[in-house]
C-alpha cells in the first residue's frame, strides 16, 4: 500500500499487505499496474479520481468508498468493490472474501476493465459531452 495512513490497517491483516508509505505521483502508475487490488479513498463527494479508472484499466480490482458519481456509474460487487468509511472494521473481511474467491475477484476485475474501456475513453467523452451538445443545436 502506498500513501500515508495505511500503516494503521497493517495490524488487521499483516499477511496480505505490503506498505510502502508515501510515494511520488510518478510512481503510482507502476504501482497500480502491478497490483491485483487497489484500495482507494475518494476525498470528494462527487466525481472520480484517476486512480479508480487507472486501476480498472490495468485489470485490477478497485476497492473504494462511494460517492454519488461512483454510485451512478458502477455496481458494487460487479465491477468495483465499495466499502464504508464509517465501517472500516468490515474492510478486511471484504478483501479476504476476494482473496479466497479468485473466480469472483477475476470477474470483478474483468468487468471493471470492460466498463472503463467502453465508457471512460476520450472517444466516449467526446461523443457524450461535445458531439451530443454540438448536434443538439
Amino acid at each position: 500500500m502506498a500513501g500515508s495512513g495505511w500503516e494503521n490497517l497493517y495490524p488487521l491483516c499483516p499477511d496480505n499487505l505490503i506498505i510502502t508509505g508515501s510515494v511520488d505521483f510518478s510512481q503510482t502508475v507502476d504501482l497500480i499496474a502491478n497490483s491485483k487490488m487497489v484500495l482507494n479513498i475518494m476525498a470528494w463527494e462527487d466525481g472520480i479520481h484517476d486512480r479508480v479508472l487507472s486501476t480498472m484499466k490495468n485489470g485490477s480490482i478497485c476497492i473504494t468508498n462511494s460517492n454519488s458519481y461512483i454510485d451512478a456509474h458502477f455496481q458494487d460487487g460487479e465491477n468495483i468493490l465499495l466499502f464504508d468509511l464509517e465501517k472500516l472494521d468490515m474492510l478486511p473481511a471484504q478483501i479476504n472474501t476476494l482473496l479466497n474467491n479468485q473466480t469472483k475477484a477475476k470477474s470483478i476485475a474483468y468487468a471493471g476493465y470492460l466498463k472503463v474501456c467502453s465508457d471512460f475513453t476520450w472517444e466516449s467523452f467526446v461523443k457524450k459531452y461535445i458531439l451530443a451538445k454540438v448536434n443538439s443545436f
